[in-house]
């Protein structure tokens, strides 16, 4: 939105940090990572551009005939496996630790309810 109507206190705030670009470089890491496995690698590209591009050339959006609702249907099909990317950065994990540690958690949010976890 417009600058000019931000309160002053707002404007200098020194919390007010911006890192737009860092999930794209994120992103852009954990795909460079990804290269080491080809199949994940050329899936997961298969999967953003045939949802990215794919379905923006079949629905052929034009600014004045979609709602930002539906513009938001339209890219979160490629969002997912970007998403996926960002995640590939950590590499100190392998799966092994995160299904583990996704257990723990699962164990210790539901100790004391009826689900039984094993």
């Amino acid at each position: 939105g417009e600058s000019s109507k931000i309160p002053e206190y707002y404007k200098n705030d020194l919390s007010k940090d911006v890192y737009y670009f860092l999930p794209f470089v994120f992103g852009l890491l954990g795909l460079f990572f990804l290269r080491k496995s080809p199949v994940h690698f050329f899936t997961s590209l298969l999967f953003f551009f045939t949802f990215g591009l794919g379905i923006t050339l079949y629905v052929n959006p034009t600014p004045s005939s979609i709602l930002i609702r539906e513009r938001d249907y339209i890219f979160i099909g490629s969002f997912i496996p970007f998403c996926i990317w960002i995640g590939c950065n950590n590499r100190d994990w392998s799966c092994e630790q995160a299904i583990f540690v996704l257990h723990e958690l699962g164990v210790d949010y539901y100790k004391n309810s009826f689900i039984s976890i094993p």
